[in-house]
């Protein structure tokens, strides 16, 4: 995800972001000022992202380090978890 919407994305800008539209629905919210990204539907933890820490939900991870090869995190209902691979044409996120 970048700072702006995608094209062909319906949005309206809300306080310092913008509201992501699935048909009729207000499905996602995310401000880049604040790197927040929220599921307006309830089902996905809110996500935020800055330099020192990932926050998702309530649990923070910050200081830490993996490497030797790429590891995502995966996101859903039930939490989050590392070790999902990187999907294939992730574009880099500017922090």
């Amino acid at each position: 995800m970048s700072d702006e919407p995608w094209t062909d994305i319906e949005f309206t800008e809300k306080e310092d972001g913008f509201v992501i539209y699935e048909g009729d629905m207000q499905s996602f919210f995310y401000s880049p000022k604040r790197k927040i990204f929220r599921d307006m539907t309830g089902s996905l933890p809110e996500c935020e992202l800055a330099k020192e820490f990932t926050r998702i939900g309530t649990n923070k991870i910050s200081g830490g380090m993996v490497s030797g090869f790429g590891v995502g995190i995966g996101i859903s209902e039930n939490g989050f978890f590392m070790g999902g691979p990187i999907p294939q044409g992730l574009a880099e996120l500017k922090i």
